[in-house]
């Protein structure tokens, strides 16, 4: 009974992860408000290909926020649940159950990875966008098979970004310039 109640909030997981990754992915084909960018004749146009920091969306912000900080949750729950899994695999001397549980972990730390990575494509502010980004790069380490973090280390590190996470989600976005049309 144990074991079917611990599937079930890996299934949780999973959707979870699937549907945070479909709200990253829609809002990639959303077009951007305002008139589309021309190529200017004018010499000045490498000048132009400047890259700019988007304007930021508030509403995105704490969208992007709820997210991220739920994915993260989820994250930290499903490695929690698949650690015992291991754990006990290891004391049964179950090979095939403590594979399948790393795996388990690895595709969710990959599964969020792909997840920030997409949300800090959106109309977010920069240390947002910083956060995601960087965190993103450590799950992936994290889901590589090289990395040689323990447990404790690993449980320390998604502590460190759901804090981190939830520090600037708390701290206001500074409010985005919009102009009466």
């Amino acid at each position: 009974m144990r074991r079917g109640g611990m599937q079930r909030w890996v299934v949780r997981g999973v959707v979870l992860a699937v549907a945070l990754t479909l709200a990253a992915c829609q809002s990639d084909s959303v077009s951007p408000v305002g008139p589309p960018e021309t190529s200017s004749p004018s010499p000045d146009a490498s000048e132009s290909a400047t890259p700019t920091e988007p304007p930021v969306d508030p509403a995105v912000v704490v969208e992007v926020c709820g997210l991220a900080l739920a994915a993260t949750e989820t994250t930290i729950t499903v490695f929690t649940e698949q650690t015992a899994i291991a754990e006990l695999a290891v004391a049964q001397g179950d090979n095939a159950a403590m594979v399948a549980a790393a795996k388990q972990i690895d595709q969710q730390f990959a599964s969020l990875a792909e997840t920030f990575t997409k949300l800090s494509q959106r109309p977010i502010d920069a240390s947002l966008r910083e956060r995601l980004v960087r965190t993103a790069e450590a799950l992936t380490d994290m889901s590589s098979e090289y990395y040689l973090g323990s447990t404790v280390d690993t449980r320390v590190k998604l502590a460190e970004f759901q804090a981190g996470l939830a520090e600037i989600c708390a701290t206001p976005a500074p409010a985005a310039s919009t102009s009466a049309g």
